[in-house]
């Protein structure tokens, strides 16, 4: 047996697992996927899942196992898909601002 002179013995696993994707040296060491936690009203919540749930009613083309959760990650990838395709900060970041002010925050009442 050949004695391995990197302590993480990248190169070896390079040659025996291979990968299509090209990685950098931090992807060696750094999880692929993170976690995003939203916090949303639990009346908004039951009204995700009585649309998810009207979805799947109303279109035979959606998937049974469709989710809230599943909804959600496509909005987000949807958004992401949209910003890699060239879509423009100066439009993106206004947008998002007032979202936030019509959707999130809540109306101060005195």
């Amino acid at each position: 047996m050949k004695k391995s002179y990197s302590q993480f013995n990248l190169l070896s696993n390079k040659l025996l697992y291979g990968t299509k994707e090209k990685k950098s040296f931090f992807d060696y060491f750094l999880p692929k996927y993170r976690y995003l936690q939203i916090e949303v009203p639990y009346y908004e919540f039951l009204r995700g899942e009585v649309f998810v749930e009207d979805l799947k009613d109303l279109f035979e083309e959606a998937p049974q196992n469709l989710s809230l959760y599943h909804l959600i990650a496509l909005l987000y990838f949807d958004f992401l898909e949209q910003v890699k395709k060239g879509a423009k900060y100066e439009q993106i970041c206004p947008f998002l601002i007032s979202s936030k002010k019509t959707f999130l925050e809540r109306p101060m009442i005195e």
